[in-house]
């Protein structure tokens, strides 16, 4: 856990005499270095290879396009840079003299600060602006375009500094980050009942990551939709198949169907025969799909395929997890088994209704 203040503010570079609006996400470094660690998917390190510098107070990280609209070249390489156009002098004449004579005197004493600096301008609890100075360490790519067009990541007491002044400081929130995913409902459980007992005197509320980005949720949910309709149509293939394979075995065996007849099984017997072959040819295509899709996996996930999901500037790697789904095997399995038991049905039923003289003369 870690705790984090972010806010709105704008940031400027000095020497090229640029500025945008920024989201400045001032947070502890121990703590976000630790938060960068985890990695229950096995996805990689990613885009986040830089973290602030603990030994550099006023330390900073920059969205890449911020860099670039920073005009701060040489964290952008690899990107067009160029210079902002000269500003355009506009009703010049008509400034007092005293003022043009400050003007004049500001430009001529301007000078670019040492090494890559910016300046953060944001509103006080006050009300009142306030400005820091932050020596930019490295470009970070975010995910989200829109995140990387504003991202400022500082220090937790800059941005402190930024907010409160010499007041007593604050954060946004508490960021808490489980090992595990399926440990989200009892961490809720428990901060909920610390909210009532220990901590009831602070404005304290709990809010996991699918609340504070609503997209997770519709993402999920479209794949969601995508993958269902392909079980349909797997189902629907797994039918027509093994109905066609029963049913030529039906028409191939008629003769045997007979003499099976003749010497005394029943009508129920010959289904029951039928039933347990599809049963069978369902088992054999559901464990060899399994150790199909098993090795494909493990070859996918190891040959350094990528994609860019939706609103995703990185490319992320493709990672096919199957191993130790056992829900959605099992599932898959009775789902499948059943489908072969349905198909299997109508022809099973076809054979044991064939009458023995007609089967017997069967060519």
């Amino acid at each position: 856990s870690t705790p984090v203040l972010i806010l709105n503010g704008i940031a400027g570079n000095y020497a090229a005499g640029t500025s945008r609006p920024v989201l400045i996400y001032g947070s502890e470094a121990a703590g976000q270095e630790a938060l960068n660690q985890w990695d229950e998917y096995h996805l990689g390190k990613g885009i986040r290879d830089h973290t602030l510098s603990a030994k550099e107070p006023d330390a900073a990280l920059i969205g890449t396009g911020v860099a670039r609209m920073l005009q701060l070249c040489d964290f952008i390489a690899d990107q067009p840079c160029g210079s902002s156009p000269s500003p355009v002098e506009n009703n010049s004449a008509a400034l007092p003299d005293d003022l043009m004579q400050l003007v004049q005197h500001t430009r001529e004493e301007r000078k670019a600060p040492a090494g890559a600096q910016i300046e953060l301008l944001a509103a006080s609890v006050g009300g009142a602006p306030n400005i820091i100075r932050v020596q930019v360490e490295a470009v970070q790519s975010q995910a989200a375009r829109e995140l990387d067009d504003s991202y400022v990541g500082i220090h937790l007491a800059q941005a402190q500094q930024l907010v409160f002044g010499h007041d007593r400081p604050g954060v946004t929130a508490i960021t808490l980050q489980l090992r595990n995913t399926e440990q989200l409902e009892a961490a809720r459980a428990r901060l909920q009942q610390l909210f009532k007992t220990t901590l009831a005197d602070e404005p304290l509320a709990v809010y996991d990551f699918s609340q504070l980005q609503p997209l997770y949720n519709q993402i999920l949910d479209m794949f969601g939709k995508i993958f269902h309709f392909l079980l349909a149509l797997i189902l629907c293939i797994a039918l027509f198949t093994v109905s066609n394979t029963m049913s030529m075995a039906v028409l191939e065996r008629t003769i045997e169907i007979g003499t099976l007849r003749a010497v005394g099984l029943k009508r129920q017997d010959i289904q029951r025969l039928f039933l347990n072959e599809g049963i069978l040819l369902g088992m054999i295509g559901c464990l060899t799909g399994i150790l199909l899709s098993l090795f494909l996996a493990y070859l996918i996930n190891r040959s350094g395929l990528t994609w860019h999901p939706p609103g995703v500037i990185a490319p992320v790697p493709i990672k096919i997890q199957i191993w130790g789904e056992w829900t959605m095997l099992l599932s898959v399995l009775v789902i499948l088994m059943v489908a072969a038991v349905f198909s299997s049905w109508w022809p099973a039923r076809r054979a044991a209704n064939v009458h023995i003289v007609q089967a017997l003369r069967h060519a």
